[in-house]
């Protein structure tokens, strides 16, 4: 069989079925086979595809600190398994940082607020699975800064705020993959102080914030698109108590732990929804997660996030030599409780006790992938803990040809 005629007589929706089921490094080296296929790969409704597919596999992600790297792991987001192995990706080294790493459609943000004989604040993007990275134009580096990684998904465009205080708080605005990759200064009518992690939903960051001297919350809305602020009445949080936000079926969501060790670690649940963002209207719900034979609840457990399919997943803070990393999954509308085991985290290079950075639903999305600038890429430094679950695929075209030859023939044959 003449491969090169077979490829050239396929059907394009089956060429793109055919593609769509494979990773985003395979396809950014198809891409290079031949202009045929470059412009079918770049096509949007394949990008759409690819990306309907993948959600369709969601994984969690594991961002490890290790002091001077960060270390990206993933495993596959399922509660069919009680143990899971996870795969290494890479790792960047960032230096000294304080553990601010966020997620957003298959990119992760490292802020730096402190660099060896540095006196500059940095921003580091990176793609996880293509091993690319870009270090962002450093900032004169404050006591008190804040960054954080937001998606337009109207316009396909990632974008940075950079918050620092000075006085008072400034903010600037990044866009990636423009031509000039500079911070713009940009104003905010607020001057809220900034606390925790900030989550970006449907376009628009919320993040936590308070005023001067004071612990009544408020959350600041940032529109990626229009890089406009308003801010919503946080009243039921506070800068005193820990806080995370979430992606709540596609509304914000904010959570409030309590732990009772009295009761074996019986796990209180707080959350609060905004169900309407103009009439600043909010719905509490309360459960209550005892601990079962199977699921430990400990006082470094906070919540990751929600799945697309409804479940809470609570993940640790840290892993150690000494002990396993778990996660557990619960269910509001089952009320049930499972606990996965998350092997290959534990010992570290050498670490006894690691920062681990938990994100649900992580997924490949080729609009990171075709993004300018993210085309460094990092010098590897072999993982110690383990060995790479799986090698690198071949850059040859012809190899490659062959591969995608015998997935056209499995899917000939199912039809």
């Amino acid at each position: 069989m003449d491969s090169e005629k077979t490829f050239e007589s396929i059907p394009d929706d089956l060429f793109l079925e055919i593609f769509s089921r494979l990773s985003s490094i395979l396809i950014a080296r198809c891409r290079c086979v031949s202009k045929r296929w470059a412009s079918i790969l770049y096509r949007k409704d394949f990008t759409e595809l690819f990306l309907t597919k993948s959600s369709a596999r969601p994984r969690l992600l594991f961002a490890v600190d290790k002091g001077f790297q960060f270390y990206f792991y993933s495993s596959p987001q399922s509660q069919n398994q009680s143990t899971l192995e996870v795969d290494f990706h890479t790792n960047v080294g960032v230096g000294i940082n304080e553990n601010l790493c966020s997620y957003e459609s298959g990119l992760i943000h490292v802020h730096v607020t402190d660099l060896w004989l540095s006196k500059k604040s940095l921003c580091v993007i990176c793609n996880p699975i293509t091993r690319r990275y870009v270090n962002l134009p450093e900032l004169d580096k404050y006591k008190d800064s804040r960054s954080s990684l937001g998606f337009d998904p109207i316009d396909k465009q990632f974008k940075v705020l950079f918050m620092h205080n000075n006085g008072e708080w400034v903010h600037h605005v990044l866009t990636l993959g423009t031509e000039d990759l500079r911070w713009r200064k940009i104003q905010c009518p607020f001057t809220y102080g900034h606390f925790g992690l900030a989550k970006c939903i449907n376009g628009v960051l919320y993040y936590l914030a308070s005023t001067f001297g004071g612990s009544s919350g408020r959350i600041v809305c940032f529109d990626v698109r229009s890089e406009k602020f308003k801010f919503i009445d946080g009243k039921h949080f506070s800068s005193t108590s820990y806080t995370d936000l979430i992606n709540y079926k596609g509304k914000l969501g904010g959570v409030n732990l309590d732990y009772d060790c009295d009761r074996s670690c019986y796990c209180e649940m707080y959350l609060w929804v905004l169900e309407d963002v103009e009439k600043q209207k909010w719905s509490r719900y309360d459960y209550s997660l005892p601990t079962t034979q199977t699921c430990h609840f400990r006082f470094d457990m906070h919540i990751a996030g929600m799945t697309a399919t409804g479940e809470f997943v609570f993940a640790e803070f840290h892993t150690c030599s000494s002990k396993s990393f778990n996660v557990i999954y619960f269910n509001p509308e089952k009320n049930t409780l499972q606990s996965v085991n998350i092997q290959g985290l534990e010992g570290n290079n050498g670490y006894m006790y690691s920062r681990v950075n938990t994100f649900v639903d992580y997924i490949e999305d080729l609009s990171a992938n075709d993004l300018k600038h993210i085309t460094s890429k990092p010098r590897q430094r072999r993982d110690t803990s383990r060995e790479l679950s799986r090698s690198a695929p071949s850059t040859k075209n012809k190899q490659t040809r062959s591969f995608l030859q015998n997935k056209y023939e499995l899917l000939a044959n199912l039809e």
